[in-house]
């Protein structure tokens, strides 16, 4: 039986798209809040329409475009539960993510854990998990989605992506971000090395955590989540990166992915459906 949601009065501004490539940084808020088990609405927005609608919610600004102008990037939240108080307003999916384990925390489901007194919440796995992805897997994810993305790309689409990247990178050659006939191997082989790496240090804290009792382990003797049977943050944030890759390029990148490593990305995207719900 589903569990009742926790009342609250949450609006979550999501990327709306026709194209392959999902956010990331969107779904991660949406697998948190479904985590969580807190009720709310979503609001999808056009990529056209980011700026307007986030001037219109009073949204902060997250970055900077190359021409110098303030740059605004969902997710964004407004939490209007406490009618006591000024709604709250929030961009940016790291602040978001703060904020909702602040407001609503689960003593039995902490996203930031910590195994030493007084426990009070370490975002430190997922910090490193954070920095890990984003210098040895997304400089080599990258590239190898792009050739997939054009292909499955009509017109407009690809108009609005050029518009994009001219906007944040300058450039709208969308090609120039895909890799060379000559170096797919390489990135292939240092894609492969980096999940390869999150995998072995998964198989370490498996046997670390039946030591000394080997009767202790999952039901397929694998370290299923990051904190071995226990979901963090570190797993959500991990489980946006694989439902990008998949979206994006789900018969060649993906195709390979969930293959490596004894099958184990897909078995744990798989594991991680019940908090993919979009209300």
């Amino acid at each position: 039986m589903q569990q009742e949601k926790r009342a609250t009065s949450i609006t979550f501004f999501d990327l709306k798209s026709n194209l392959p490539k999902q956010s990331p940084w969107c779904w991660r808020i949406r697998l948190v809040l479904n985590y969580k088990n807190l009720k709310y609405k979503t609001q999808f927005v056009e990529g056209a329409d980011i700026r307007t609608v986030s001037l219109q919610n009073e949204f902060e600004p997250t970055a900077t475009n190359s021409d110098g102008s303030p740059r605004y990037t969902l997710p964004a939240l407004i939490d209007e539960t406490d009618t006591s108080k000024p709604a709250i307003r929030i961009s940016d999916s790291e602040r978001i993510v703060l904020y909702l384990e602040r407001t609503y925390p689960d003593a039995n489901k902490p996203l930031f854990p910590s195994p030493f007194p007084p426990h009070n919440p370490n975002p430190a796995l997922y910090l490193l998990l954070k920095q890990y992805t984003a210098s040895a897997l997304m400089p080599y994810i990258n590239p190898l989605i792009v050739e997939e993305m054009i292909s499955k790309m009509d017109k407009k689409a690809m108009e609005k992506v050029k518009e994009r990247l001219k906007v944040k990178n300058g450039t709208d050659d969308v090609g120039s971000f895909s890799v060379r006939d000559s170096e797919k191997e390489d990135t292939w082989k240092k894609l492969e090395e980096g999940f390869g790496l999150i995998d072995s240090l998964l198989k370490m804290g498996e046997e670390m955590r039946r030591f000394p009792d080997p009767e202790i382990e999952n039901s397929d003797g694998r370290f299923e989540f990051f904190m071995g049977g226990q979901i963090t943050y570190a797993d959500l944030f991990m489980c946006g990166t694989l439902i990008m890759i998949q979206t994006a390029s789900p018969e060649i990148v993906w195709g390979r992915i969930k293959t490596w490593n004894g099958g184990r990305w897909e078995k744990f995207l798989a594991s991680m459906e019940p908090y993919m719900i979009v209300c």
